[in-house]
């Protein structure tokens, strides 16, 4: 399986287990795990891509909710 089949596949998963109400922690290691299985991407360097994304300031400037808009 190609890497774009692997990504499609991985967004469809996690789309899954977010509408059936999985929380979002669990989801995001779904899909790392998904990746790791199918897309033979070193998990070494799946961490350490969202390490680098963690500690990215802008991501905690984003609300959570925008009922508090309308």
């Amino acid at each position: 399986m190609g890497i774009i089949e692997v990504v499609i596949l991985d967004v469809v998963l996690i789309a899954v287990l977010l509408v059936l109400g999985v929380p979002i922690v669990f989801c995001f290691g779904a899909a790392l795990l998904f990746m790791n299985i199918f897309g033979n991407i070193s998990m070494k360097s799946l961490l350490l891509c969202g390490f680098t994304s963690l500690i990215n300031p802008i991501l905690l400037a984003i609300p959570v909710s925008y009922t508090h808009l309308r």
